[in-house]
């Protein structure tokens, strides 16, 4: 099934646990663009490596695909976050995300930290909750496709009636 895939997904989990408060400056910025990549080699893993778990795999995978790509402008965890901040990150070396820290001086007020995305649809949100938000959408997509590479096979003349009655 989607072995490999769930093995990036689980190295994104702990690559997000290891943005912490606290981290700045070049740490936090490698440990962002960690995390970015982690996201999107999640779909590239299961393209290269687990369609090759066999044909019905393989139709599951690139069925889902191409679901993905046609629904573009619903997708804007995928469209718009894990792959566009990948893009910036490894096409610009550009970060869409960025730290504040805050410090009360004379006062026993604790540091606060604050990490923001900003820029596209998800600026000003936490990137910790959009970098879970975007795990939980990998994890819902590998759910989808190995249910799908699960399903029993209809024999190739019942497909094609199946076909033929969802045009009538």
């Amino acid at each position: 099934m989607t072995q490999q895939a769930r093995v990036v997904l689980g190295d994104c989990r702990a690559a997000l646990e290891e943005l912490t408060d606290g981290v700045h400056g070049p740490t936090w910025r490698r440990r962002w663009v960690a995390v970015m990549v982690l996201l999107r080699a999640v779909g590239h893993v299961l393209d290269h490596v687990d369609a090759k778990g066999g044909p019905k795999m393989r139709a599951a995978i690139d069925s889902a695909w191409v679901a993905l790509k046609e629904r573009k402008p619903y997708s804007l965890i995928f469209w718009e976050f894990i792959d566009q901040e990948r893009n910036n990150v490894l096409k610009e070396y550009a970060v869409g995300a960025g730290h504040n820290t805050t410090v009360y001086l004379n006062s026993s007020r604790p540091v606060e930290y604050e990490y923001l995305i900003n820029v596209g649809p998800y600026k000003g949100r936490r990137q910790r909750e959009v970098v879970l938000e975007a795990i939980e959408w990998w994890t819902r997509y590998l759910d989808a496709i190995d249910a799908a590479a699960r399903a029993p096979q209809l024999p190739l003349a019942s497909r094609s009636l199946a076909c033929n009655r969802t045009h009538l």
